[in-house]
C-alpha cells in the first residue's frame, strides 16, 4: 500500500496538477494558457526525467556469486551507510571519528582478522585503477563537447528543430527557449547523477580505511 501511494505522489499527482492548473489558467485567458501549458510540458518532462535518470543510476547490480563479487566489490558503500546513518553528527571532530572508530570496534567484535579484511576491502576500493582513468578522459571529453555545443548553439538549433512545441499562441523564442533549458537540464542531470554515482563515497572510504589502520593497531597492541 505504501508503495502505491509513493508511485501515486511521484508519478501521478505532479501530473493531475499540472493539468488542473492549465484548465484554470486557460479559462480565464487562451493565449497566456498556452504559454503556461508551454512552460508545464517541459517541466514535466524535466521532472520525469529526472525521476527516470536518477532510478538509472541507483539501480544496483547484486552480484550472483561470490566469484562475480570478487570483482564488483559491491555492498561497501551499504554496509557503512547501515553502520553510521543512524548516528548523529557531533560539532567535534574528535567524537565523530571515535564514534566512527567504536561503530567499526562493534562490527567486528574486536577481531583483528576481520579488521584487516575489512580494510583490505575498503584499501582495494580507494585505489585508482585504469577505469578511473578513462572515465577521467572521457568526462573531460564529453563537457568539452558541451560546452563547445552550447557555445557553436548547436543545442539551441537541435532545440528549435526538434524539441520546440509550435503553437501559435506561442512565440518561437519563448518555446525554443524551454526546450532548451529542458536539453540542458537534462544533459546537467546525466553528468551530475553520473559522476556523482561513480566518486561516490571516496573521501568517505579513504577515511575508514585509516580508522581501520587505528583499529587494527590498537588491537595488535
Amino acid at each position: 500500500m505504501k508503495k502505491i501511494f509513493g508511485i501515486f505522489y511521484k508519478l501521478i499527482l505532479p501530473f493531475i496538477l499540472a493539468i488542473l492548473i492549465v484548465v484554470l489558467i486557460y479559462l480565464f485567458n487562451v493565449n497566456k494558457g498556452m504559454y503556461i501549458l508551454t512552460a508545464i510540458i517541459n517541466l514535466l518532462s524535466m521532472y520525469y526525467l529526472s525521476l527516470f535518470i536518477l532510478g538509472l543510476f541507483s539501480i544496483g547490480k547484486e552480484p550472483k556469486s561470490l566469484y562475480s563479487w570478487l570483482d564488483s566489490l559491491n555492498g561497501g558503500e551499504e554496509l557503512l551507510f547501515k553502520l553510521f546513518s543512524g548516528e548523529t553528527e557531533e560539532k567535534c571532530v574528535v567524537l565523530n571519528l571515535e564514534r566512527a572508530y567504536s561503530k567499526i570496534m562493534g562490527l567486528t567484535g574486536h577481531n583483528l582478522n576481520k579488521l584487516k579484511l575489512l580494510r583490505a576491502y575498503y584499501k582495494i576500493k580507494t585505489e585508482e585503477d585504469a577505469v578511473d582513468v578513462v572515465f577521467k578522459a572521457i568526462l573531460g571529453i564529453s563537457v568539452t563537447i558541451l560546452v563547445w555545443g552550447i557555445t557553436k548553439g548547436i543545442i539551441w538549433t537541435f532545440a528549435s528543430t526538434n524539441l520546440r512545441i509550435h503553437d501559435s499562441y506561442v512565440s518561437e523564442t519563448y518555446a525554443t527557449g524551454w526546450s532548451f533549458a529542458l536539453a540542458i537540464w537534462v544533459i546537467i542531470l546525466f553528468f551530475v547523477s553520473w559522476i556523482g554515482d561513480y566518486f561516490n563515497g571516496k573521501k568517505r572510504i579513504k577515511l575508514i580505511v585509516e580508522i581501520l589502520d587505528v583499529c587494527i593497531k590498537n588491537n595488535e597492541g
